[in-house]
């Protein structure tokens, strides 16, 4: 479980780079300007399989990420496939503004 919570000056949420292998649950990640979620490197694609044959090396399930930009655009040729086809593929996720409080907690 982790909430993070950025403003718009704040660059990137999520960089998965150098062949992230992890298996995410139950995050918030909100409020950044140039993305919520990026990948960059070929082996981190690879650890995450492509969005229809995820090898279950690098996934998100229960979570929750919101903004004006969630993902960073294919920035390089060799980026095989994009973060979002990933993030969609993936089990249980909710495109649903948090609604923070300044301390981080949900709203109710």
């Amino acid at each position: 479980n982790m909430t993070i919570r950025g403003y718009p000056d704040n660059g990137k949420g999520m960089l998965l780079r150098r062949g992230t292998a992890a298996n995410f649950y139950n995050i918030i990640v909100t409020g950044f300007g140039e993305g919520q979620i990026d990948f960059d490197d070929l082996a981190t694609f690879e650890n995450a399989g492509t969005p229809s044959a995820l090898t279950g090396e690098l996934t998100m399930e229960s979570s929750l990420i919101y903004g004006d930009k969630l993902f960073e655009d294919m920035e390089e040729p060799e980026e095989p496939w994009s973060v979002q086809d990933w993030y969609n593929a993936q089990n249980n996720i909710n495109p649903r503004d948090p609604v923070l409080n300044e301390d981080g907690t949900l709203t109710k």
